[in-house]
């Protein structure tokens, strides 16, 4: 058994006759009260952020550094005065490296018999390269901040605009800091942890606060023309973090579903 080192996962298993491994670790607003900042319809819903940090992490243990795929099959509640076992399964290696991964909870509210519920599953895979010269990342000049002729977008309100939707975010959810839209109808935004998350951001690849912040950029369009649709992201392709520990970021959105961080 090795030491997960990680902000939930606490430990990392190999089981036994095969090439799988098992990292086992707890939810709880206990452990990170922070997670009480993300409320969807008046419930605590564990971030697809945290899934996606929880397979990253296991990805480092088998040498896989890209998320190729992960998808959440159902929303995790989080309990206000209990926790939550959580698994991430990590399956054999196929000749290309590729691995099967999921992501199981144990003892949240929609699941009082104490069976394992799956919450998401997906593949890691081994990246080539670095990651400029694996992603097609766009062709904007991020050299200068703001990019060159981007316009200011008006963020002051935004988490009012999302409580009307139903997303009651608190402080450590609250990360949008400033957002331009480019002269190609990108989106550029800043994003920051609050100070007292700064020494947290350490336990994680990316703290989950901070990726569901770089994703409210995404839905400022919607929100400013007044949808009251609720909406959680559900899938994520090709993720691949290049440094851990952040506490800002600089992101760059284009298309419909695609986001550089």
């Amino acid at each position: 058994m090795d030491v997960a080192d990680h902000g939930v996962l606490g430990a990392a298993v190999a089981v036994a006759g095969s090439d799988e491994w098992l990292l086992t670790g707890r939810l709880s607003l206990t452990a990170q009260p922070w997670l009480a900042d993300h409320a969807v319809g008046g419930r605590v819903i564990v971030p697809g952020s945290m899934m996606v940090d929880l397979v990253i992490r296991a990805g480092d243990e088998v040498g896989c550094d890209v998320v190729e795929e992960l998808t959440l099959s159902s929303p995790l509640v989080l309990p206000s005065d209990n926790s939550v076992r959580v698994q991430v399964r990590v399956g054999e290696a196929d000749e290309d490296g590729r691995r099967e991964v999921a992501v199981y909870s144990q003892g949240d509210e929609g699941n009082t018999g104490g069976t394992w519920e799956r919450r998401a599953s997906g593949f890691l895979a081994v990246g080539r390269g670095t990651p400029t010269e694996n992603d097609d990342l766009s062709t904007t000049d991020l050299s200068v901040w703001p990019p060159v002729g981007s316009e200011p977008l008006e963020v002051e309100h935004v988490y009012d605009l999302f409580a009307q939707a139903g997303y009651a975010y608190g402080p450590a959810f609250r990360g949008l800091r400033a957002a331009w839209r480019g002269v190609n109808g990108e989106l550029f935004a800043e994003v920051a942890l609050p100070e007292e998350l700064h020494q947290d951001a350490r336990r994680f690849g990316i703290h989950p606060a901070l990726f569901d912040a770089a994703q409210h950029v995404g839905a400022l369009q919607d929100l400013a023309s007044g949808s009251q649709e609720t909406w959680l992201p559900f899938e994520y392709r090709s993720v691949r973090l290049a440094a851990n520990g952040a506490a800002s970021l600089r992101v760059c959105v284009t298309g419909s579903t695609r986001s550089d961080i």
